[in-house]
């Protein structure tokens, strides 16, 4: 599934940073990435991970933490931003989030 975002720097990175800081916990993100693709046309996939018991399912471990969004495009900024969308999906549904 590839998800077309426009690269708006105050969007859902921002959105899904400022959520985690709020809730002190932005420490706890990392981003995993992954290219696929020949080199004059590299795709990426990018996976948001947050370390921490209480994030997406009790029962993992927090060093390996738990992917809990990803995203695939033709850039980073864009494939980080669909990871970060389903990220902030996945804690609004899960009821992780203040707003």
């Amino acid at each position: 599934m590839v998800m077309n975002h426009t690269i708006d720097p105050s969007g859902y990175i921002m959105r899904l940073s400022n959520v985690l800081q709020s809730q002190g916990r932005l420490s706890l993100l990392t981003w995993g990435e992954a290219a696929a693709g020949h080199d004059a046309s590299p795709g990426w996939t990018i996976t948001a991970v947050i370390h921490d018991n209480a994030t997406c399912t009790s029962n993992r471990d927090p060093v390996d933490g738990q992917e809990c969004g990803w995203g695939t495009h033709g850039t980073k900024r864009g494939a980080r931003q669909g990871a970060a969308q389903m990220t902030l999906q996945n804690l609004a549904m899960l009821g992780m989030m203040d707003e």
